[in-house]
């Protein structure tokens, strides 16, 4: 388009030079005019490309209009992959804490040493805070930042968990989560099972597989898997969130969008 706008832009600018000849060469007297005649009559003809009737028309003569248009929502969609990602998973601020403070997009969960001004609603925990959305089919993974926080606990809850008292991190209380304290990793079971680690991984990632009735816990920069909770999973499974170190907050990592192929 912009090439043809150009072409067209000289076009006209050729025609209004030969137009402002024309006029002077009308101007003078009718003797000189006569005599020059046919030679004005040689500049007066002017045919504009590709627009007299019986010009030929070559391929892409016109604007594919199906290229451009065509599925222009997908297409747009489709290319914006490269420069967006996204949160797979939010916190839900009907139930933080009041030892908890998340940030405004619901991504990041601070630990604070006053405890927070916030409504007795029945959904706020005691410890802790859930996810926005809860999942009871499928298999859904999300990443968490760590970093150089020294205590916290990930993993996912039931939706009918006790919420205004604390509850044992296993799974008899709904919770199925793995925790870092004092410097080692446990598993949330009875027995409070140690995890053993090469290296202090600064993600971890949490998924949920509902259909086989797996939790499992791993490093993604590292491909290791930390822990695995074997579960028939009945009811909605939300994810869990919580800590108590002032070192570090826990930051929900981005995701790519996945580029679809047009067929």
């Amino acid at each position: 388009m912009r090439e043809r706008m150009e072409k067209l832009t000289k076009n006209i600018s050729m025609l209004s030079e030969t137009i402002e000849v024309i006029k002077k060469d009308m101007e003078t007297d009718d003797i000189t005019f006569l005599q020059n005649y046919e030679a004005i009559l040689v500049r007066a003809e002017c045919t504009p490309p590709d627009t007299a009737a019986n010009a030929e028309m070559g391929p892409g003569a016109f604007i594919d209009m199906a290229k451009h248009v065509g599925c222009l929502t997908f297409k747009v969609w489709n290319s914006l992959i490269k420069i967006v990602d996204y949160n797979p998973v939010t916190m839900d601020p009907n139930t933080v804490s009041t030892k908890l403070i998340l940030t405004d997009d619901l991504t990041t969960v601070t630990c604070c040493e006053v405890k927070q001004s916030l409504p007795d609603n029945p959904e706020r925990f005691h410890v802790g805070v859930l996810g926005s959305e809860g999942f009871i089919e499928g298999k859904h993974f999300w990443d968490v930042e760590v970093g150089d926080s020294d205590n916290w606990s990930l993993g996912v809850a039931k939706e009918s968990i006790v919420r205004k008292k604390l509850v044992k991190l296993d799974p008899e209380s709904g919770l199925w989560t793995i925790r870092y304290i004092n410097g080692k990793y446990r598993a949330g079971v009875k027995s409070r099972q140690e995890i053993k680690v090469d290296e202090c991984p600064q993600v971890i990632r949490v998924c949920l597989d509902c259909d086989k009735g797996e939790v499992t816990f791993s490093d993604p920069t590292m491909s290791n898997t930390l822990y695995t909770f074997k579960h028939t999973f009945t009811k909605k499974l939300f994810p869990y969130f919580s800590i108590g170190s002032l070192k570090s907050p826990l930051r929900l990592c981005k995701r790519p969008l996945t580029k679809v192929t047009e067929t």
